[in-house]
């Protein structure tokens, strides 16, 4: 499987924040307000896009223009980077795959509370010390992709909010 970031997934990492948007926008447009509403609800609505678009900006920094193709037949990735470069990893180079996601993510019920707990990522370890990084805007359930890839250990880091400037 190729994993690259496309318009479909970043939609679907959009979707919580569109929706409540939406939502604002129907209000404004026909709900009945009194004064101070709106402001607090536009308040509340910056609240949530301020860390959604912190992420997804982040997110599309990292992975523009690099694309991963976990071949399972061969047992190995081949990572395309943003300048152009190919690198072959077979499974057996690998030291660890490292995800890091909200807790949500292993709840029994799948909602979501936060529009920005779509977004996640693993970094791909190899044992010479190379980091490769994954995201929500490349596949939108990262750890159900790559567990695919057998034999390599994982571990899995809860975040409320999984920034990867501070992983």
């Amino acid at each position: 499987m190729k994993y690259t970031i496309t318009p479909r997934n970043q939609f679907i990492a959009l979707k919580a924040i569109i929706l409540v948007f939406l939502l604002l926008a129907l209000l404004y447009k026909y709900g009945k307000y009194s004064n101070g509403d709106l402001e607090f609800y536009s308040i509340f609505f910056l609240i949530f896009l301020i860390p959604v678009l912190y992420l997804h900006i982040e997110y599309y920094y990292f992975n523009k223009g690099t694309t991963l193709d976990v071949d399972l037949l061969q047992n190995k990735l081949v990572y395309y980077s943003k300048s152009g470069e190919i690198k072959t990893i077979r499974f057996d180079e690998l030291k660890e795959i490292v995800y890091y996601m909200a807790p949500s993510w292993h709840r029994t019920i799948k909602m979501k509370m936060a529009p920005w707990e779509h977004y996640h990522y693993a970094i791909i370890l190899t044992k010479d010390g190379e980091k490769i990084i994954i995201t929500s805007l490349m596949v939108p359930n990262v750890e159900k992709a790559l567990s695919e890839i057998k034999g390599v250990p994982t571990e899995i880091k809860n975040r409320i909010m999984p920034i990867i400037a501070i992983h």
